[in-house]
């Protein structure tokens, strides 16, 4: 067991290159997904949205690493993991690494950052807006659901897996707390962050599989990491006012908006918003200089509760915790345009996602 977490812990490539693309997803199912507009244009949705505007980045991290296209690749990458451990069976492995692929497809331009508002105003989110895409009936076209059908893939079984509801032995790599979505994305968080951990997603992948002394000390720590996370970055100061600042613009333009635009990258929503991009190009120039006021926002907090030890896949909801409540922060005086009720409005919202 330990030979087996011990090699590769180190590998997991954050960004993969064109080259190494092809090479991990050598099946011509996965290629077709990955080379599809609908899939590429993922290189072009950040990854946090506009915190990946406002965040000093280290030199060693380039935005176009932390989007949805290499978070995706990330997870797919779990899940062609799991199955080659597992021993999974071609249909199964193809069903997992194809809801791996599907996952974030439906993401619209700044991720979770404008969704509240496309949610409130267009009833369309990432979820709504995935649906959609893998049914053929998105903007996007109906290559993706070709490519399911071609390779006698279930487009309905795909959206169960990816919700959690499948009844597959395997179903919890998308519905658990340690779900592989969150092991790259929380992990991939962190790289944003002057700070290090030992763990890596294959790391915690492999403890899925194969519960030992260690797993839970782990995942404890993957959990604790999670709080970390979002206590600092995501529902940080610079956090809150990167997603209230986006949200601010989009509410001020609304009549300049359409459902259409979900579907579109940055680069195309800058294009049509000119605006918009130079404000998030001032942002920290904002988020430095401006007065302070306080806001409402989503606050997610994640703990343990350590009277259920970790024995079998069961105890992961039970020992692996969280909650949604809402708070207040200090930002910058220049959103205090954005009302009150427009605020809870917006919170309500985003608590449903």
């Amino acid at each position: 067991m330990q030979e087996l977490l011990d090699d590769g812990a180190n590998s997991f490539v954050w960004s993969l290159t064109h080259k190494q693309i092809r090479a991990r997803f050598a099946r011509p199912l996965y290629r077709d997904i990955i080379e599809d507009a609908a899939f590429q244009r993922l290189k072009q949705v950040s990854f946090l949205g506009a915190i990946d505007y406002l965040i000093p980045y280290r030199r060693s991290l380039r935005r176009k690493v932390n989007s949805r296209f290499q978070h995706t690749l990330g997870v797919a990458t779990l899940a062609l993991r799991y199955a080659d451990l597992a021993q999974l069976s071609e249909h199964d492995e193809k069903l997992i690494v194809v809801a791996a692929l599907l996952h974030d497809i439906g993401h619209g331009p700044l991720s979770h950052s404008l969704e509240p508002v496309f949610d409130h105003e267009f009833s369309l989110n990432h979820h709504r807006a995935g649906l959609e895409v893998i049914r053929g009936e998105s903007p996007l076209g109906k290559a993706i659901l070709r490519v399911l059908q071609s390779n006698y893939l279930d487009p309905e079984e795909v959206i169960s897996l990816i919700a959690g509801k499948h009844r597959g032995n395997f179903v919890h790599l998308f519905a658990s707390p340690m779900n592989i979505d969150t092991l790259d994305g929380i992990l991939r968080c962190i790289r944003y962050m002057d700070n290090v951990i030992a763990l890596t997603p294959e790391k915690l992948l492999d403890g899925l599989l194969f519960f030992d002394s260690g797993s839970q000390t782990r995942f404890d720590t993957f959990w604790q990491t999670k709080q970390f996370v979002y206590h600092f970055l995501i529902n940080g100061r610079m956090g809150v006012f990167a997603d209230a600042l986006a949200r601010k613009y989009m509410l001020n333009n609304l009549k300049s908006f359409s459902r259409h635009d979900f579907f579109l990258g940055e680069q195309q929503l800058f294009r049509i918003h000119k605006s918009f991009a130079r404000l998030l190009g001032s942002a920290k120039h904002l988020f430095k200089s401006s007065p302070q006021r306080e806001i409402a926002f989503k606050r997610r907090c994640f703990y343990l509760d350590r009277s259920h030890p970790l024995k079998s896949y069961a105890d992961l909801y039970k020992r692996y915790l969280q909650n949604k409540s809402t708070a207040e922060i200090l930002v910058p005086q220049f959103l205090s345009e954005t009302s009150v009720s427009q605020q809870r409005e917006l919170f309500e919202a985003a608590c449903q996602q």
